[in-house]
C-alpha cells in the first residue's frame, strides 16, 4: 500500500526504469528531468503520465502512461525539443524488439519499489536528475523568473530549488 504522499515514487520507479531501457539502444547520456520527461541532448525522448486514484488517505490505483519517440524523424516545435532513438541511434528499430526489454526493465525498477528500496531508488533517481545542482533560471507558473539550483526532492515529490535566500519547494 502507498499513502498519498508517496506517490511521487512511482514517478521514480518508471523514470528510472524508461532511463535504463534506453540505455540499452543509445550511447548518450540519458537524464530525467523533473516530474516525468526523459532527456538526452536537452532533447526530449519520452515522457511520463500518471494518473492516480485515492480513497481517503491511501492510494486506490494508478495507470501509468508512457509516450517514447521511437522513430520518428520529425517533430512539431516542442519545448524542450523533441528526438527520438531512430535520430540518437541513426537506426531504424522493430517495435516488438523494444516492448520486451522495456517491459523487463518496468518489472526490474518495479520490484525494487515493491521491496521497499525507496532510498536506493531515489539516489539514482538524483544521479541522473537533468540540471541538478547546476544553477540555471526558474520560471515558476505563478512569479517572476529567478536564480537558483536544483538541490532534491522532498519526500512529497517536489522539485527542491536553492535559492540566494532559501530553499523552495515546488509542486
Amino acid at each position: 500500500n502507498i499513502a498519498a504522499f508517496q506517490t511521487f515514487e512511482l514517478n521514480v520507479f518508471l523514470s528510472l526504469a524508461v532511463r535504463n531501457w534506453a540505455r540499452e539502444w543509445i550511447t548518450q547520456p540519458i537524464q530525467v528531468k523533473w516530474p516525468n520527461d526523459i532527456m538526452v541532448n536537452d532533447q526530449k525522448l519520452a515522457g511520463l503520465l500518471i494518473q492516480n486514484s485515492f480513497q481517503g488517505s491511501k492510494l486506490q490505483y494508478s495507470i501509468l502512461g508512457l509516450g517514447i519517440n521511437v522513430n520518428q524523424t520529425q517533430f512539431e516545435t516542442y519545448q524542450p525539443p523533441a528526438t527520438s532513438l531512430r535520430l540518437l541511434a541513426n537506426t531504424e528499430f522493430e517495435l516488438e524488439a523494444l516492448e520486451q526489454s522495456l517491459f523487463a526493465s518496468i518489472e526490474q525498477y518495479y520490484l525494487k519499489l515493491k521491496q521497499g528500496k525507496i532510498k536506493q531508488l531515489r539516489s539514482e533517481y538524483l544521479q541522473y536528475l537533468w540540471n541538478f545542482r547546476q544553477t540555471a533560471i526558474f520560471q515558476p507558473a505563478n512569479g517572476g523568473p529567478f536564480r537558483g539550483m536544483i538541490s532534491g526532492i522532498d519526500k512529497q515529490g517536489k522539485l527542491l530549488i536553492q535559492t540566494e535566500k532559501e530553499e523552495r519547494a515546488f509542486g
